[in-house]
């Protein structure tokens, strides 16, 4: 019965992308963004998720910052959520810079594509991961039960 309804689910989503899709062609996102192209929309994708990962990043760290003004930048990594972020920043930026084309298309293609499987790994092992293990667990993962 599960599998049955999972197959429904994915049915459905997949109907909604495809309705999606169709209806943003024409329009101004449709000419911004290439839907169609998927290599290519994948690299806006990466570089628009790499950049905003910068923004949020730099954003806690002020954000600490004025709310510890006594506290040195680097204590900030002392924390769970700042040894955290500092972990998947790294990580996202040596996904980022192997995803660099002339890493692609160099005879080290092997550089991109692990590096993405890293970031798989690390979301897939966070419960075993030192920087990730850390109690109390994040209120935010409570509120998704996982």
């Amino acid at each position: 019965m599960a599998q049955e309804e999972e197959v429904l689910g994915k049915a459905y989503d997949s109907r909604l992308m495809r309705r999606l899709l169709t209806w943003l062609r024409p329009r101004w996102v449709g000419r911004l963004v290439p839907i169609d192209q998927a290599i290519d929309f994948h690299k806006v994708v990466g570089h628009t998720l790499f950049a905003l990962s910068l923004a949020h990043a730099g954003t806690f760290v002020f954000a600490y910052l004025d709310g510890h003004a006594a506290a040195a930048p680097w204590q900030l990594l002392g924390t769970a959520r700042g040894g955290t972020g500092a972990a998947l920043v790294g990580i996202f930026v040596v996904i980022w810079v192997c995803s660099l084309g002339f890493i692609r298309r160099s005879k080290r293609f092997e550089l991109f594509y692990f590096t993405h499987l890293l970031y798989v790994a690390c979301t897939r092992a966070r419960d075993h991961l030192l920087v990730t293990s850390v109690t109390p667990a994040s209120e935010f993962l409570d509120d998704l039960n996982v």
